[in-house]
């Protein structure tokens, strides 16, 4: 997978659009945004889905980072090509 500009750019444009249309689901009185036990018990669908998301983020980063580079392609050599050892 290559990574360039363009493709980074579309990416990061995604997320901040995707991200400014996400709500905070019910129950979030205030600003206090402080997190417990609780929270993650009473919430259990967002609690999985969060776990899933960052979960599959670790395993793309980990498939990333360690990718062993492609083979080299063989090419066939004639027998009169002077390339060809004898």
């Amino acid at each position: 997978m290559k990574l360039n500009s363009s493709r980074s750019l579309l990416s990061a444009a995604a997320f901040l659009a995707i991200a400014s249309f996400a709500q905070a689901h019910p129950g979030h009185d205030g600003h206090d945004f402080t997190w417990d036990f609780s929270h993650l018990a009473a919430y259990p669908d967002a609690t999985i889905l969060c776990l899933g998301v960052l979960g599959a983020l670790v395993w793309g980063i980990w498939k990333v980072a360690v990718a062993a580079p492609a083979e080299p392609k063989h090419v066939p050599v004639r027998d009169e090509d002077p390339r060809r050892e004898t």
